[in-house]
């Protein structure tokens, strides 16, 4: 006898692309597809399972199975979100909320990623949003030397803007250094993003150089883990 439970994964996977099975709304129970098939739970679990291994159902604890939240694919080959041409296809609007600008002494930045002594920087913090939905928390760290003409608006666009406008480097030109850490949220950067405290977040530390290696920008962008994927060019 042929096993069933491919004949349930078809099922599923066809109500999803019917629209029936919708996002945020559970599946029927293990139960209920026990008796629509005629089989054993443990048959409905091997399909489940197969599904939540493919990434296209999740099980929530305490509730039931859910479908998993479709990734938005980010470049690694961009800083800015607002420069984006694959965020541009999905969200309608990509806006910036600034939290901070800030000079501040922080010898070990200045040192660590921009080879200077004493030397001070610039603290820019922001949440970037896709139709008023947080997609990253961003600090970024800037050379005070190097930025000192550098305002409070210009800090609402990409900083590939900000450093081609102060230094006629064109994105092309930069080599970006990028860092991928899987996290979990603290308290405020779970606030930020409106995720609950310890979800899992894609955490990218950024370098970016030109030719001659001088840095221009550090920064910590932190993602929410469920909502994205990053790829990359060899």
């Amino acid at each position: 006898m042929a096993a069933k439970y491919p004949e349930i994964k078809k099922y599923i996977l066809e109500q999803i692309d019917n629209g029936k099975f919708k996002e945020d709304v559970m599946l029927p129970s293990e139960k209920e597809f026990t008796e629509l098939f005629n089989v054993s739970r443990m048959t409905v679990r091997r399909a489940f399972d197969d599904l939540i291994q493919d990434g296209v159902l999740i099980r929530k604890r305490g509730s039931g199975l859910f479908l998993a939240k479709k990734k938005m694919s980010r470049s690694m080959n961009q800083i800015s979100v607002s420069k984006d041409e694959q965020l541009h296809k999905i969200f309608k609007q990509l806006t910036v909320k600034v939290l901070e600008v800030k000079v501040i002494d922080d010898n070990y930045i200045a040192k660590e990623y921009f080879n200077l002594e004493q030397e001070k920087i610039i603290r820019v913090k922001r949440v970037q949003l896709g139709d008023g939905q947080p997609i990253v928390y961003e600090k970024i760290y800037l050379p005070l030397k190097y930025f000192t003409m550098v305002k409070k608006e210009e800090c609402y666009q990409s900083f590939e803007n900000v450093i081609e406008k102060h230094f006629l480097i064109k994105q092309q030109e930069l080599s970006n250094q990028i860092i991928v850490e899987a996290k979990v949220a603290n308290k405020k950067t779970s606030s930020l993003l409106q995720i609950p405290i310890n979800s899992p977040i894609l955490q990218l530390k950024i370098i970016a150089k030109d030719s001659n290696d001088k840095i221009y920008y550090y920064g910590i962008n932190s993602y929410p883990g469920d909502q994205f994927v990053y790829c990359g060019e060899s």
